[in-house]
């Protein structure tokens, strides 16, 4: 059994290095970022919005694009009504946008909806508009979301994610902890990133990025299309910028069920990014932006190494059960309770930080710091699942209450 226990140590230390390394990047989360001037000229965007059965939100949504505290005359608003079967594209026009609708029952999802949307686009519009924004018909917009990446853009960025913050926290303990993971992420993997020079990654929804970026269309083929776009972009020697200037409001499943359906589908994604990009990001460490590419190798192999570790892990307990007798169970079992202590207390850690550097503390969201833990924990078997049952379907996650931008609960 000598190579299980060598594995296990190649796996621990390699965790261990990956997270003194997010600990000494969490470092440069502890001073907020400036906000760079604005503009000195506008960008024409294209919002584009992938949609299907959103006709509860989706009008609130781009009322809040339509009033963004910018030349209306700038920007317009697509919307993808993707194999609806409601009235989402009618609602959509109502509201001002230009509507594509799109049938098709064998490639379904956000990124074969974007690229056929593209395919039509790109022809007509490429030299009308200068960059493209992506949402979510479950999205709400800040008022000043397209001036500040406006800003961003004129300051030199090509891509920019903007900071995800939440619509309904208060709803559940699920939605609780799902908001402080996404402000987690938001101070102490996006800010630092960008402050050292390395690049983001887009996660899913309210980032934008230059027309010119997909000249030869969106070439996107796994279930996170984001992730992908992201790596593509690395690769290809540029950077994801981020600004936490750029707000946007998402809404977050309220139940631990959907909530694990939807993070199962990114959990996929990821493992078919390290197939697909893997000889892309080492070929990459090659080049004089390897510092970009190795980050975002960490980001990668981050939830995959902990995977397999967390299934080690639980071979050795059953071990121990198994072919010790109880006698000797308490002293075997001892370095698995100081480590299940220190980890649990630095996951409560890390909730209350980013609730108190992000000014986000309340008692009401006590419930997401406690349930914390077991959120973090489920997304590693999560990883675990992905792992052993690779194939997955994307089901969209149903959206049934209709939230204003003024009706958000901010605490």
């Amino acid at each position: 059994m000598h190579w299980v226990n060598l594995l296990v140590d190649v796996i621990s230390g390699s965790i261990a290095i990956l997270l003194i390394y997010q600990v000494i990047v969490g470092i440069f989360a502890l001073k907020k970022a400036e906000k760079v001037p604005a503009g000195d000229h506008f960008h024409r965007f294209a919002l584009i919005i992938a949609a299907r059965n959103e006709e509860t939100v989706i009008g609130n949504l781009i009322d809040s694009l339509t009033n963004q505290d910018y030349p209306r005359e700038a920007f317009d608003v697509f919307v993808i009504a993707d194999n609806c079967t409601d009235h989402t594209g009618e609602v959509a026009a109502a509201h001002g946008a230009r509507v594509y609708y799109r049938q098709n029952r064998i490639e379904v999802g956000k990124g074969y909806a974007l690229g056929w949307f593209f395919k039509q686009f790109l022809p007509e519009y490429e030299r009308r508009y200068d960059a493209i924004g992506i949402f979510d018909a479950d999205n709400l917009a800040d008022k000043q979301f397209l001036s500040e990446m406006n800003a961003q853009l004129c300051a030199g960025q090509v891509a920019v994610m903007g900071y995800r913050d939440s619509k309904n926290p208060f709803d559940s303990w699920v939605t609780a902890s799902t908001s402080i993971s996404f402000w987690l992420v938001s101070r102490f993997y996006n800010q630092p990133r960008v402050r050292m020079g390395l690049s983001v990654l887009a996660g899913g929804t309210g980032y934008v990025f230059l027309t010119s970026l997909i000249a030869e269309g969106w070439r996107t083929k796994t279930i996170s299309e984001d992730l992908e776009f992201s790596l593509q972009l690395i690769t290809g020697g540029k950077r994801v910028g981020y600004t936490p200037y750029a707000r946007f409001y998402d809404e977050q499943p309220t139940t631990m069920a959907l909530s694990m359906r939807q993070r199962r589908r990114w959990a996929v994604g990821c493992y078919q990014n390290i197939r697909q990009g893997f000889p892309s990001l080492i070929a990459g460490l090659q080049t004089r932006a390897w510092p970009v590419v190795l980050d975002s190798l960490v980001f990668l192999m981050f939830m995959p190494l902990c995977a397999i570790q967390m299934v080690i892990s639980a071979l050795q307990l059953l071990g121990i059960f198994v072919l010790n007798p109880a006698s000797q169970w308490s002293g075997r079992l001892e370095p698995f309770i100081i480590s299940g202590i220190v980890g649990l207390a630095s996951m409560f850690g890390q909730a209350m930080l980013t609730l108190l550097i992000e000014k986000k503390f309340s008692y009401r969201i006590l419930k997401g710091v406690l349930t914390f833990p077991l959120f973090l924990i489920s997304n590693g078997l999560l990883y675990v699942l992905a792992l052993v049952t690779p194939k997955i379907s994307w089901h969209p996650i149903e959206h049934k209450r209709s939230v204003s931008l003024s009706q958000i609960d901010r605490g």
